[in-house]
């Protein structure tokens, strides 16, 4: 559903804006935070507290904010800035949240021929 655009000034005036431009923020600087790496993992592990913070205070209000694919996305009607309408489908997110999941708990499993501990009778 395409989101009504409104002015930048309307931020102030309307506490779902707040947290969607609060959201955004506290998202950039956590990647920026991210990309430092090991001097950055403090102020990292900041920003997720506030975006966590933020996603609760957003849900109490009524929408969804989430990160997906690095982009925030949400299902506030408004917004003070055009995005492309995957960015805010909530569905396709919460899709993609499964997909990682299942990839990230499937072990690796080893090629046969890297395996040093199989015997002959495995290799004919």
């Amino acid at each position: 559903m395409p989101k009504t655009i409104v002015s930048k000034f309307e931020i102030p005036n309307d506490p779902n804006l707040t947290t969607i431009k609060a959201f955004r923020i506290a998202n950039k600087r956590a990647g920026e935070a991210k990309r430092l790496g090991p001097d950055g993992l403090e102020n990292f592990l900041k920003y997720c507290n506030i975006l966590t913070s933020l996603e609760r205070q957003a849900e109490e209000a009524g929408f969804k904010i989430f990160i997906f694919k690095g982009k925030t996305g949400h299902t506030y009607a408004k917004d003070y800035k055009e995005t492309p309408e995957e960015w805010n489908d909530y569905t396709a997110y919460q899709a993609w949240r499964a997909e990682q999941a299942t990839a990230a708990s499937q072990p690796e499993v080893p090629e046969h021929d890297d395996d040093p501990m199989a015997s002959d009778e495995d290799n004919v």
